[in-house]
């Protein structure tokens, strides 16, 4: 085996070592968590249109907190039960000794329907971290109304 072959197994050799060691890198030791909503002062905002059609689909746009081990926005679960649409955020947590110190928003998107008229909300379910909750999280739910036709 010429030395150019042998460097070039012994590097893919350490690569993949050092792929395997990295959780971040392979997703290996992270958890999905019900995304924060509320941070201290700050909530989420919910960017929806105030007035949309009965029966037609429209976009919902939810930005939550993240940071630290706290990096992607995984997924949002949706129940519409007439006049109410739960959103759930999900971010996804990786398990590490140390993580940043920043302040990340974390994007969720959706679509809603609703097949009846009039006032109807859109509740937000997660996660709150504040003065009131010290260093862990408690439930919090944020909310906005909006007018279908």
């Amino acid at each position: 085996m010429s030395i150019g072959r042998r460097l070039t197994a012994s590097f893919a050799g350490i690569a993949l070592t050092a792929l395997a060691a990295c959780d971040g890198v392979t997703g290996v030791g992270s958890r999905v968590e019900p995304a924060l909503i509320i941070f201290y002062r700050d909530s989420s905002t919910i960017v929806a249109p105030d007035t949309v059609s009965r029966g037609e689909a429209f976009t919902v746009r939810i930005k939550t907190f993240g940071g630290g081990c706290t990096r992607e926005a995984v997924r949002a679960d949706v129940a519409i039960a007439g006049t109410l649409a739960e959103i759930r955020p999900f971010n996804r947590t990786q398990n590490a000794n140390a993580c940043t110190a920043d302040l990340l928003f974390l994007y969720h998107t959706v679509q809603v329907r609703f097949d009846v008229g009039g006032r109807t909300v859109l509740r937000v379910m997660g996660e709150q971290r504040g003065a009131s909750t010290g260093g862990t999280n408690g439930p919090a739910l944020v909310e906005r109304a909006i007018v279908v036709r």
